[in-house]
């Protein structure tokens, strides 16, 4: 978990984003990390469409693919299956799912 406060994410965290995003990044690889801050669930972000659609896409302008690290890890196993996990990461925004 990431707990930081908004106002952080975007002055420190998510500056490297936003300049790789800037820049025509053709990927980016999901992480299995809570963002409190941005999902108050504490959903991980893979599975988040706050995350990956909303500030990913939406927020930072990612218009290229977004790809899950191993869907099979402990950290996004907790409390998913496989199963659930991999449809939740789809509907989150996610374009490759890695097993």
């Amino acid at each position: 978990m990431v707990a930081a406060a908004l106002a952080r994410l975007r002055s420190r965290e998510l500056v490297p984003f936003k300049a790789a995003t800037d820049a025509g990044t053709a990927l980016v690889m999901t992480a299995h990390i809570a963002l409190p801050a941005i999902d108050s669930a504490n959903t991980p972000a893979t599975l988040s469409p706050r995350i990956i659609t909303g500030l990913l896409r939406d927020s930072l302008g990612f218009r290229g693919t977004a790809i899950t690290d191993a869907m099979t890890m402990q950290g996004i196993g907790k409390g998913y299956t496989t199963e659930e996990s991999s449809v939740l990461a789809i509907k989150a925004g996610a374009d490759i799912l890695l097993k």
